[in-house]
């Protein structure tokens, strides 16, 4: 790409050099911050941020909504949104967005509207690459690190000529589209990755591996048609409920859930912490955990994991150990994130809330399979996981390179370090 012959330096860090024949200028010669209040219904169509964009909520407009939305700000299309609240909470490229289409917002968010001769998508273009930077993070002000209009039309910002403007928003609109076409392509193969890791999980632990052995209906949704040998049996046969209690602080190792695995929790032990962690039970590697609460949200194959350590947990989840030196810890694991996946856990819920617990748990019929069978499949799955991790990982990789990329282009042609 080319440069610019001529760029001078604005002393400000979030900018650098801009062309020599841009103008910097102080934002609330840019903008105006638009008010208008919503009092008399002038929109009934409320609007939000999600993801960066400005969409419609989806909700039906009732009498209390009404009322509501009467607090809301009126704004237009083109103008354009920042969220300035929490700034020291990370929501990197999702604190702005340009509203597509008229409506109304809550007035807790920047509405901003441009100037003469001063293009909304170049605008936008340009705070979302500051955005991304963390720019906005450091204009906030007090102790959640908020931003208003007041402090954020101090900042000076470049101001090129509208026709300038009009191509550099013009040609990231192109440029982006192709990116964000390879980064949706990506994404769809990581979904695909995963509808296939878990079917392949599922059918390994329901019908084995032998693909000829004779099946039987079990009559039992979750399970439905089973290899003819293996056993249906309660969980209660095979898995006792663990409550070995933390009381004498046989741990100081508190565990908690993350991303359905067990990990330390990062806590400094306390005088305080302790008297917490005696309520706590002890775990130890092969022990299996259940999140059963609040089984109505939607945390797929994220409520059950292994224990790999030594540790303590809080009582409020499920705890499980094996009975029988028969039952391989591997395999049940499989089998219960398989049926956490397909949802079957929350239709053993229970109450308002839908909670699991072991007294409910312990009644639900699992398979049985021959211990070589357990083997076998937990071995298969070990190396089938390995390797769709790596190649999850390299997808992963390209869509942060293409994200990199994506982000870095607009910052450079919204300063002037390219020439559209």
């Amino acid at each position: 790409m080319q440069t610019y012959d001529e760029m001078v330096d604005t002393e400000l860090a979030y900018l650098g050099k801009i062309p020599r024949s841009w103008q910097l200028t102080p934002a609330s010669m840019l903008f105006t911050e638009n008010k208008q209040n919503n009092q008399s219904l002038i929109s009934q169509i409320p609007l939000q941020f999600k993801m960066g964009d400005i969409i419609r909520k989806k909700v039906d407009i009732d009498d209390k909504l009404l009322e509501e939305i009467r607090r809301y700000t009126v704004v237009e299309k083109g103008d354009i949104m920042m969220n300035g609240l929490n700034l020291n909470y990370d929501f990197a490229t999702q604190r702005v967005a340009l509203v597509g289409e008229g409506g109304c917002i809550t007035p807790a968010y920047i509405s901003l509207r441009t100037r003469e001769n001063y293009s909304p998508k170049y605008a936008t273009y340009l705070l979302k690459a500051l955005d991304g930077q963390k720019v906005l993070n450091g204009w906030g002000t007090g102790i959640r690190l908020t931003l208003n209009y007041t402090e954020f039309k101090k900042y000076r910002l470049p101001k090129p000529d509208i026709k300038i403007q009009q191509q550099i928003a013009d040609f990231l609109d192109q440029e982006t589209a192709k990116i964000d076409n390879l980064i949706a392509k990506q994404e769809r193969l990581l979904e695909l990755l995963e509808e296939k890791r878990r079917a392949t999980i599922t059918h390994a632990v329901t019908r084995g591996l032998n693909p000829s052995v004779e099946l039987k209906e079990t009559n039992i949704p979750w399970l439905g048609k089973v290899p003819e040998h293996w056993k249906v049996v309660r969980i209660s046969r095979i898995f006792a409920e663990n409550k070995d209690s933390n009381n004498d602080l046989g741990s100081l190792e508190p565990m908690k859930y993350k991303f359905g695995t067990i990990v330390p929790k990062n806590v400094k032990i306390t005088e305080e912490t302790q008297d917490e962690l005696r309520r706590y039970n002890l775990i130890q590697p092969d022990d299996i955990m259940i999140n059963g609460l609040n089984l109505n949200y939607d945390f797929v194959t994220q409520r059950v994991a292994v224990v790999e350590h030594y540790g303590c947990m809080t009582p409020a989840y499920i705890s499980i150990r094996k009975r029988n030196s028969d039952v391989i810890t591997g395999y049940y694991t499989y089998l219960l994130k398989a049926l956490d996946s397909q949802k079957v856990l929350n239709g053993w819920g229970t109450g308002i809330r839908l909670t699991l617990n072991y007294s409910e748990l312990k009644k639900k019929e699992v398979l049985y399979p021959p211990i070589a069978e357990q083997s076998s499949i937990v071995e298969l799955l070990d190396s089938y996981i390995k390797k769709t991790s790596i190649l999850e990982s390299k997808i992963q990789t390209q869509i942060k390179l293409l994200k990199e990329r994506r982000t870095s282009l607009i910052s450079h042609a919204v300063t002037g370090k390219v020439r559209i």
